[in-house]
């Protein structure tokens, strides 16, 4: 995917398995994160429907991940 500009990436399925003390923490954590993720997905689809369009959305708004 990373070769084809304009495209979002798929989230690549996996499992992670932590074991620590702070492991309910760290999952609390993730879960945060994950959350904020599929909140920004929404926002950006939501925006236009022109994928070309949404990828200079999420580039202007995060662009040193976009790279």
């Amino acid at each position: 995917m990373e070769d084809q500009p304009g495209l979002f990436g798929q989230r690549l399925t996996g499992t992670i398995i932590i074991n620590s003390p702070d492991g309910k923490e760290i999952i609390d954590r993730i879960n945060v994160i994950n959350t904020l993720k599929e909140n920004f997905q929404a926002s950006i689809m939501a925006l236009d429907k022109n994928i070309d369009k949404r990828f200079e959305i999420f580039r202007d708004a995060l662009p040193s991940v976009s790279k």
